[in-house]
């Protein structure tokens, strides 16, 4: 269950950091 939880936050890292990067390409 532990190792789930991690994969799930670091799915959740790499998708802020997507969305950030995609912020930066609009502006």
């Amino acid at each position: 269950q532990n190792l789930i939880f991690r994969v799930t936050c670091s799915k959740g890292t790499y998708i802020r950091s997507l969305c950030a990067d995609f912020g930066k390409a609009l502006d």
